[in-house]
Formats: structure tokens, sequence, C-alpha cells
């Protein structure tokens, strides 16, 4: 069979990304319809059998997920037996990448940056001081640029020695780990969680949610009226940002691989450590290989690796 060449994967993948699209817009639709007293898949019908996949009771990125998975499963009962397989320029000429929804749990890749996904630091950046076996949250992003904070790099101490905090804060968080965000503004605290409801807190994705300094402090009052555990938020110091046009530059030289995923594996990645025992920054690899097995084909092939470099199972 001829090759298919370099411009028809591309406007196949086009295609593609475009379809999920419409779906995952008309599924927002249906969700927005149902928040405001509407029904479910109550718009108007699709032109086609292939245009209305089934409405989830979900956010719009778990449909996306559910579609992923589903459009993988049919190619791979079509396609042939794997040969070489290339992470950093996938194609239609590849083996499908097995995409696994696991409980609660999901990730899968995607082809450009939006707010609420992750960057995965490529063996590229092994050995680096901030970025070895990163995995960055994506806060922000538009043509001007870009903004996230790294989850799994932690700090050897906590905020009990951290000096010239507020008293309060110190004394509800002292023994709360401290994470690396990122090389830029180390002098400021941020934080990631699960909570809902928090005041000065900006939602990322459904069920994400991100405070910046001020709203950081006014967490030890939520704390001590018994509203939320302290345990339930990720704290890090400084972030990670790109100017423009920087990380595309990065993107297509291979230095990060882009996923999405869930919002169990964002704000519940201390238990992965914490499964590995004494928590490092080192340890933090071990969410760096959840999100790669997630993903499936030679993705889930690099955490296998990784686990055998380090003596994992």
């Amino acid at each position: 069979m001829r090759k298919a060449s370099q411009q028809q994967r591309l406007e196949r993948g086009h295609e593609r990304c475009q379809r999920r699209r419409n779906w995952c817009a008309a599924a927002k639709q249906d969700n927005s319809d149902a928040e405001s007293g509407g029904r479910m898949g109550s718009g108007s019908e699709p032109a086609s059998d292939e245009d209305a996949p089934p409405i989830l009771k979900a956010d719009w990125r778990t449909f996306r997920a559910q579609l992923v998975a589903q459009e993988h499963q049919a190619k791979a009962q079509t396609s042939p037996a794997p040969t070489t397989l290339s992470v950093s320029d996938p194609s239609d000429d590849e083996p499908p990448q097995a995409v696994r929804i696991q409980g609660r749990e999901w990730a899968h890749a995607i082809e450009e940056p939006e707010k609420g996904c992750l960057l995965l630091a490529s063996t590229i950046l092994d050995g680096d001081d901030y970025f070895d076996r990163s995995v960055i949250l994506v806060l922000d992003h538009s043509d001007e640029g870009t903004f996230g904070i790294i989850l799994n790099h932690a700090m050897p101490f906590t905020f009990e020695k951290v000096p010239r905090l507020p008293l309060p804060f110190q004394k509800r968080f002292g023994n709360e780990r401290v994470y690396l965000g990122g090389p830029i503004s180390q002098g400021k605290i941020f934080a990631v969680s699960g909570e809902t409801n928090v005041e000065g807190f900006e939602e990322v994705v459904p069920g994400v949610f991100f405070g910046e300094p001020a709203a950081c402090w006014r967490l030890s009052d939520l704390i001590a009226a018994g509203k939320a555990k302290a345990s339930s938020f990720r704290f890090c110091v400084g972030y990670a940002g790109w100017g423009r046009g920087q990380l595309a530059r990065e993107l297509r030289e291979g230095t990060w691989q882009l996923a999405a995923c869930s919002a169990d594996i964002i704000t519940h990645p201390l238990s992965l450590e914490q499964a590995e025992g004494t928590i490092s920054r080192r340890s933090g690899v071990v969410l760096w290989e959840q999100v790669h097995e997630l993903m499936g084909g030679p993705y889930a092939d690099i955490s296998r690796k990784s686990k055998r470099d380090r003596g994992g199972v």
C-alpha cells in the first residue's frame, strides 16, 4: 500500500480534530442547557449518525476523552500489527494509541495547548534543574504566551522551614510539603486544589481550582472553620512561563508532549508519591509515568521503560 504523504496525513488529522471540536461544542451546549433548566441532548438533531455521539453526564473534556478512546479502539481493530513507533511524529501510518480510561482517571494526547492541559517533559530535558520529568499544568494559554506550574517536583522541606510567611498561614500549613512550581517568581506561593467555592480561587477546568498568593493567605480561616483540609491543597513556589511563540517552538522541537487528563490526576497526585515511599523531588516521576501509561501506545512504552530504569515494577 502506498504510504500517505505528510500533507494527506495533516489534512486527515485536521479533519479528525475539527470533528472532535464539533462534538465537544455540542456537549458543552448540552451541559449549558441542562444547567439553565433544559434537558441534556434537547438541542437540534445532528445531521447524521456519525455526528451523534452519546451524551455523557460529565464535562466536555471527559466527553472528548470517551470519543478519543472509542476512535482508537475502532482503529485498533482494523490496523496491522505495530512496527516502529514515533512519539514525536504520530501519523495515520502508525498503530493507534490505546487510550485507557480507568475509573475516573484518563489521559490522552492532544495536538494544541489549551487551558487545563498538561505539558509532559520529554527525555530531552532529563537532568534539567527545573524540568526533569516534569508535569506542568497549563493555567493560561493565548497568542501572547503560556503560564503554568509544575505539579510533581517536591522540595525537601515543609512550610515550617519557610521564613517570613504570615503567622496564621504558617500555623495551619506548617506541615505541608512545598513544591517547586517553576523558575519564575519563586518568592510567590500558588496553590492547586479540587476544593470548590474557595474564595479567590479560579476554576481552571471542572474539578480543578487555582489560587494566587493573596488567595492562599486567606486559606487559614477556611481551614480553621473546618470547611476544608490543609492536605487538599498543593502549594507551589514560582511558576513556568513562555513568551509569544516560545512554547510552539519547543513543541516542534519535541521538548514537550501535550496531554489532556482528568481532574483526579491533577488534584490527587500526592497519593501516588506516598505510595512510592518518602516524598522527594525525584519521586514526582511517578505522576509523569502514570500520565504516560494512561495515554497508551508508545507513551505507555515510555512509562514502562522509565520504571525499569529506576528499578520500579
